[in-house]
């Protein structure tokens, strides 16, 4: 829990470094980033009190600006060390002075102010807010009490506060009693009852002293305290109210407060200490527990807006394979890989004693290379030509696949845009994924292109192979190869004539029409029918495979599926559905507990 607890801190400080320049920090941000430190606190503190049940008591003097906070701490033992003044934010450190502890024994610090430094008083950084100090005191108040510690914390609602929030937050989870100062002209303050409200559920026991009271006011000041406190969400034991009255010039220790201020505040911490029970660890989780949906909701959120996008892409590749099975493989006029494996195979049909130079020229003008045999192939669709367009064919295949990569992205920027709108609580992360999507087409298109030629290239393999079936089946049936060798031989002398009348202009289209009828005519005639069949389906169902896995599952998937990383920000940290779905395993078993 406190790795994930870390996490979700990193997360909200990556939002609020990402404000824009000039801006505040929404104050939503701050209270979550808030609650997450004193999370942490918790659970640094209940590993304390597993793995040293016996560490010193622990006493921390909270409050707002000028509220007698380090008054109090000097009364109860600091003599002047606390240092006191009228400034905000004066105390911006946790100061520890401890009773009757060894000065070697601070493991219990280390443990919860972890990743702080701790320095001697007169090394203090004013603009470190990672330090805090310890030092021994009298503090003969709390002999009663000792070995403890007495915490003397740094204000919460002063304008800096948020600064260094994380020593008071720290301070608070540590201490097993809190005393809480207040006085006339602060107890009502919002910013007072926010933290009340926040560490509500920690059920830290708590006494709360109403200072600079005027004569006569104590008892109404105490009881609309008590009323507003009553107020909040399960409050747990009402505290005890200590009234301290207003000494005008009143020193840094308190001497001239009267004897029954103190006589009542060390009682009441007695009290307070002697009913703390350190094995219990539910504070922390029900702490936790209350916070959990505010912490967690936009990180759910957007796992589910992952959910989705997966979704969206896992419909649009199912949908471009239904168009690239309707487009081409399908289709009676495209589907031109079995004409590559027939001509493969007329390749295979060599007949002995052929003039030599007829086979030169029929290699040279009509099987230059590999791509001037895509027989079959014609323009997709029936627009108008560029100039120079006679001799530029487009390779069937290709042609639809560019379609459906187009209509594919087409469709998710679409579908991305319309989340944006819908999908309040992700519309910005659906935004951001659609913009991506519109930057990224043209590069993820070009890229789609290039491995449609790989993959020709690979699959050219399987052709040749279906070709070699053909032949080897041809080898058992010699009146049917004969005959496909005399087709051959007039195809041959087809090409001769026709290369030298047009130069090799349009050789493939001339010399395809009469070639492949011979030769597809004689096989499906012969007793090898039914084997063409199983060859074509065969061919089909591999070329689909192929397709799917190299370029549709192979890139186009993993190309969109990373676009959703790019589309949130690279140092953005991310905490997957795993952890969150244990740690809610045990928020679960500690609220069966």
């Amino acid at each position: 829990m406190l790795a994930l607890i870390r996490q979700l801190q990193q997360r909200y400080r990556h939002e609020s470094h990402h404000v824009a320049e000039g801006a505040q920090i929404p104050q939503h941000l701050k209270k979550t980033l808030s609650a997450l430190r004193l999370a942490e606190a918790a659970l640094l503190k209940q590993r304390l009190n597993e793995n040293a049940p016996k560490h010193p008591r622990q006493i921390a003097v909270i409050g707002p600006t000028q509220a007698g906070k380090s008054t109090l701490v000097n009364l109860l033992g600091a003599g002047q060390s606390a240092g006191v003044s009228a400034l905000a934010g004066y105390t911006v450190h946790a100061h520890a002075y401890t009773v009757e502890i060894d000065p070697a024994d601070t493991d219990w610090a280390e443990t919860l102010f972890e990743g702080f430094s701790r320095v001697e008083p007169t090394a203090l950084d004013a603009h470190d807010y990672q330090q805090y100090t310890i030092q021994a005191c009298d503090g003969s108040p709390l002999h009663q009490l000792a070995p403890c510690v007495l915490w003397d914390t740094p204000d919460f609602d002063s304008v800096s506060a948020y600064g260094y929030s994380s020593a008071v937050l720290r301070s608070l989870a540590l201490a097993d009693a809190l005393i809480l100062a207040l006085s006339r002209e602060k107890y009502a303050d919002k910013s007072v009852w926010d933290l009340l409200q926040l560490i509500q559920p920690l059920q830290k026991p708590l006494v709360v002293c109403l200072n600079k009271l005027d004569p006569g006011t104590e008892d109404a000041l105490a009881n609309a305290f008590l009323e507003r406190y009553a107020q909040l969400p399960e409050p747990s034991v009402t505290p005890e109210i200590i009234g301290i009255p207003y000494i005008k010039a009143l020193s840094a220790d308190g001497q001239e407060l009267p004897s029954t201020v103190l006589d009542a505040l060390t009682h009441q911490l007695r009290a307070l200490v002697q009913g703390v029970d350190r094995q219990e660890t539910h504070t922390a989780y029900a702490f936790i527990q209350a916070h959990w949906q505010p912490w967690v909701g936009p990180i759910t959120e957007r796992h589910r807006a992952r959910e989705r996008w997966n979704t969206l892409i896992a419909d649009a590749l199912r949908e471009a394979e239904a168009q690239y099975k309707r487009d081409y493989l399908n289709h009676p006029d495209h589907y031109d890989s079995f004409k590559r494996a027939l001509a493969q195979l007329l390749i295979l049909l060599e007949i002995p004693g052929v003039a030599q130079s007829l086979v030169k020229v029929r290699q040279a003008i009509t099987w230059p290379t590999r791509k001037l045999l895509n027989f079959g192939r014609q323009y997709v669709g029936k627009g108008p030509q560029s100039p120079g367009s006679d001799a530029q064919q487009t390779d069937i295949e290709q042609a639809v696949l560019a379609n459906v990569c187009n209509h594919l992205l087409t469709v998710l920027i679409t579908r991305a845009d319309e989340h944006s709108q819908s999908d309040a609580p992700s519309a910005g992360w659906w935004s951001a994924l659609a913009n991506t999507l519109i930057e990224r087409r043209d590069a993820i298109a070009q890229g789609f292109a290039t491995q449609v030629e790989e993959h020709q290239a690979k699959f050219a393999q399987t052709i040749d192979q279906a070709a070699n079936d053909l032949y080897k089946n041809l080898e058992q049936q010699p009146a049917t190869l004969n005959s496909l060798r005399a087709a051959r031989v007039t195809a041959d002398a087809a090409a001769v004539g026709l290369a030298l009348k047009t130069g090799g202009i349009g050789v493939n289209d001339f010399l395809l029409a009469p070639a492949m009828l011979s030769v597809t005519s004689l096989l499906t005639e012969s007793a090898l029918g039914r084997y063409i069949d199983r060859v074509k389906a065969r061919l089909r169902v591999d070329q689909l495979d192929a397709v799917t896995a190299q370029l549709f599952q192979g890139y186009l998937a993993q190309a969109l599926h990373d676009m959703a990383e790019q589309s949130t920000p690279a140092d953005a940290p991310s905490i997957n559905e795993q952890s969150l779905t244990e740690a809610e395993k045990e928020l679960e078993r500690h609220r069966a507990e």
